[in-house]
């Protein structure tokens, strides 16, 4: 055993390369030699891989070879080296493998890069954008402060949304249960909708008033947590998604199309001018309003106790609409 040793920084890795040498074969050496690796024959896994600023250090000058077709012998700080190449016979003896890799064109790979942030046109239907859009058009309309009161998008399919006053009752008293054993988070939750309302984004009726035939819908809600957040740190949203009898009021809504910039967009603006503003409209979507007309189709149960009545309030705006995993449908 050698005792030359050398400090080197190394990178370390799960995996250099695979055994070598891939089989096993008997080579005929000179009797007495002190080998680097005794097991040099046999197929192992590679330790430590270096450089050659490293390599010439460990080499020393001595040299043999064995013969024109098989392998030399090179003396180092180690021990001597076995080199060169297999005898043509072993060669039947191996795992012969072949790899081919195929590299789509830059321009390719970058239009599917590109394509990761945008909406692909199939997703919605021209057809049903169109629709969207010509709703719109024909219904929307301000109030005396600019603001715009909008109709929900709905499609042919609405009036098949089932009853689930029943379903959002059972989630929200769950809720209630919940709230009951945090009473941070209570509190948190309580301000967030006593704001909701203070800002007349919602308001309360009376179920008792309701025509015959009204089409409405009831919507559970949840809280989503914030800790980094400098403002809200609780923010309550509603499920636009719950499902009752395989409908939810998202899937009888239709989508338009994406109006705002496509990321790539928005990143390149950024290289463009030496200073950049970024700012945030506070509450921006609930800015637009839900014609009455709409509005019970965005119900929810709200109490701020278990003694007290029980309320239900009507959402007047289109922000804080969600699905169940808590991201926002804005487009809609």
């Amino acid at each position: 055993m050698s005792d030359y040793s050398f400090l080197v920084n190394c990178l370390v890795s799960p995996k250099i390369s695979g055994r070598i040498p891939t089989v096993k074969k008997n080579w005929e050496l000179p009797q007495g030699l002190k080998l680097a690796d005794p097991s040099f024959h046999e197929p192992s896994q590679i330790d430590l891989l270096i450089g050659m600023d490293w390599f010439y250090d460990i080499m020393k000058p001595g040299f043999l070879k064995l013969n024109d077709d098989l392998s030399s012998l090179h003396d180092s700080q180690l021990g001597w080296l076995v080199g060169g190449k297999l005898h043509e016979r072993s060669y039947s003896d191996l795992a012969m493998n072949s790899y081919a890799v195929s590299v789509d064109p830059m321009e390719e790979l970058m239009q599917k890069l590109w394509g990761v942030e945008s909406v692909s046109p199939e997703m919605v239907p021209s057809s049903e954008k169109e629709q969207y859009e010509a709703q719109f058009t024909a219904t929307y309309r301000r109030d005396d402060s600019g603001r715009f009161i909008l109709h929900l998008p709905l499609k042919d399919n609405a009036p098949q949304l089932a009853d689930s006053r029943f379903m959002t009752l059972r989630r929200f008293y769950m809720l209630e249960s919940k709230l009951q054993r945090n009473l941070d988070l209570k509190v948190q939750y309580d301000a967030f909708l006593d704001e909701y309302e203070a800002l007349g984004h919602c308001h309360e009726i009376n179920e008792h008033d309701d025509p015959p035939g009204l089409l409405k819908f009831y919507l559970p809600h949840h809280t989503v947590l914030r800790p980094s957040k400098t403002t809200t740190k609780c923010r309550v949203v509603f499920n636009a998604s719950a499902k009752v009898f395989g409908l939810s009021l998202n899937d009888v809504m239709m989508i338009g199309a994406t109006v705002h910039s496509d990321l790539l967009s928005i990143i390149l603006r950024f290289r463009k001018f030496r200073y950049v503003l970024s700012a945030d409209v506070s509450k921006m979507y609930r800015q637009m309003l839900i014609d009455p007309t709409f509005t019970p189709l965005q119900r929810i149960f709200w109490r701020k106790s278990p003694q007290d009545p029980l309320r239900i309030l009507e959402l007047s705006t289109y922000g804080d609409i969600c699905d169940d995993r808590g991201k926002e449908f804005l487009h809609r």
